[in-house]
């Protein structure tokens, strides 16, 4: 399953609202999240700062905050199959060979 990473804070409202818009949207589109508290790192603290919520998939930012469930659901269907198809190819998990292909009589 395709995993995002939400960076967010402690006592933010809007990283709240981040994580359970995705808690919600998650099944539907196939993902799953993970929380990372940037004050545990100050790298992270000072990168996103008051950024947060900020959203990531495969380090590559979706969603900053403030954003809603219409920009969620505008986004993330594109990035998810555009990273599931990079991994598909990555991982060695085939090539499709179209149909009437004269190597292929069977397909």
């Amino acid at each position: 399953m395709t995993t995002l990473t939400v960076y967010m804070k402690p006592g933010c409202h809007l990283c709240r609202d981040a994580a359970d818009l995705l808690r919600r949207l998650g099944p539907e589109f196939g993902f799953d999240f993970r929380e990372v508290d940037i004050t545990t790192d100050p790298r992270l603290l000072e990168e996103y700062g008051e950024l947060i919520p900020v959203v990531e998939l495969d380090g590559r930012p979706l969603l900053a905050a403030p954003f809603g469930e219409a920009s969620a659901r505008k986004i993330l269907p594109r990035a998810l199959r555009e990273v599931r198809s990079t991994r598909f190819g990555a991982e060695g998990g085939g090539v499709a060979v179209p149909r009437g292909d004269p190597e292929h009589p069977s397909r």
